[in-house]
């Protein structure tokens, strides 16, 4: 009998009379498993394309014009700066403000927009740049540059990447100082429709070793973090400014209309304003999708910016014992990709200095590579410290290489 009635689940009309099965049938359906082989793919009626002056007419009429960026695409990053120089020629009353700088670095970007820090590099160690971001500078390096020619105020809208790093770990706030606490945009909406069904896309497309599904509660509470949290301050700098309008770089993902940070700068404003949301036509996702997330899509310049240099080492920064209070950069690894073997650099050599720049910190070695290319040659000082013999101090000229992104594994390394 249970055989039988397994077997007559497959069928979804029976017939008994008088205890025999007269009729059995299968309906047709619409329903089961739908695959699509081939998506649709979408287009534009050709009539409906405008050029930039008129999209940028339109904007000028927003209080807050975001445009959305994939980090590592130059093409995204020239599209931002034609747009701030257009909003700017017609109204000089701008401010930009920044996903890539968390709020903490206020003091750094204010003194070198007005002229108190004199030179790039005293800011790319004073706002921390490479520690808090980390994406090659030279992509917002003609935005920055602009923006100081024009003083434009450019405003850090995020947290300190500590902050985030340890609620997406923990799923939670517990543990935070009083003091990070204040740092947290008070109010938080995960409700907004469609935002957890997104980051549930991003979370599963992104490869984030060493954790698992059970960490995406973490990840949501850190995202809607980091998204209210740069809608207060953006919110905060409209209310204490009545005058100014402002562009909004961030990452694509953080600026869509419909559920990211644009509904909760609206939510935070006493007065309904106008924004507007511009990305690059290669972040389109289908038609009405892209509808409700953005405004505008523009084409971006197809250009890449000519390969880092670098010297092929993963680095470890440590307290340096014989000078409390500093730190000193040891090289751990020699990647087999560059030249600093070659040159002579060993695993445990500690980088005193290059061309003469004293190194304390990864960021210092960044800053000093900045503009240099592959093929320069740099002179590096090194303190090897030996067992048994006296500990050496060596200079060493390495040829700086360029490393294709396969061997570039860890963030942040080799440098």
């Amino acid at each position: 009998a249970g055989y039988k009635l397994r077997h007559y689940g497959q069928y979804s009309f029976l017939h008994f009379k008088n205890g025999r099965l007269e009729e059995k049938r299968v309906a047709k359906s619409t329903q089961g498993i739908h695959y699509t082989l081939m998506p649709e793919p979408d287009g534009v009626y050709v009539p409906d394309i405008r050029s930039f002056d008129r999209i940028m007419a339109r904007l000028e009429k927003s209080r807050v014009i975001y445009v959305g960026e994939e980090h590592t695409d130059y093409g995204c990053h020239l599209l931002q700066l034609r747009i701030i120089q257009a909003l700017f020629q017609a109204d000089p009353n701008l401010a930009i403000g920044m996903e890539m700088f968390p709020r903490s670095s206020r003091k750094a970007l204010d003194g070198y927009i007005n002229g108190t820090i004199k030179s790039e590099r005293e800011f790319l160690r004073k706002s921390h740049y490479f520690s808090v971001w980390g994406y090659d500078y030279r992509l917002y390096r003609p935005i920055i540059g602009y923006a100081r020619l024009h003083k434009i105020p450019i405003i850090g809208l995020n947290l300190d990447k500590k902050i985030v790093s340890q609620i997406f770990r923990r799923g939670n706030m517990d543990g935070l100082s009083e003091k990070q606490l204040k740092a947290i945009a008070p109010e938080r909406n995960l409700d907004i429709p469609g935002y957890r069904q997104r980051l549930a896309r991003v979370f599963s497309a992104h490869d984030l070793t060493g954790f698992s599904k059970k960490h995406f509660g973490g990840f949501i509470q850190a995202q809607s973090i980091w998204d209210e949290t740069m809608a207060q301050t953006i919110a905060d700098y409209l209310i204490a400014h009545p005058g100014r309008k402002m562009v909004v770089i961030a990452g694509t993902g953080h600026v869509y209309k419909d559920s990211a940070i644009p509904p909760r700068v609206a939510r935070r404003l006493p007065v309904p304003v106008r924004q507007s949301v511009v990305a690059g036509i290669g972040f389109g996702d289908n038609g009405l999708v892209t509808g409700r997330q953005l405004d505008y899509l523009m084409q971006t310049m197809n250009i890449s910016l000519k390969p880092a240099a670098k010297i092929g080492v993963f680095l470890q920064v440590e307290k340096n014992k014989n000078k409390p209070g500093t730190t000193m950069v040891r090289v751990v690894k020699i990647s087999p990709h560059g030249k600093a073997g070659q040159a002579g650099l060993k695993e445990n050599d500690i980088i005193q200095s290059i061309d003469g720049q004293r190194i304390q910190t990864v960021s210092d070695l960044k800053i000093e590579l900045l503009d240099k290319a592959p093929g320069d040659v740099v002179t590096l000082k090194v303190l090897r410290k030996n067992m048994l013999l006296p500990d050496e101090e060596l200079e060493l000229k390495v040829e700086l290489s360029s490393m294709s992104q396969a061997f570039m594994m860890p963030p942040n390394h080799p440098k």
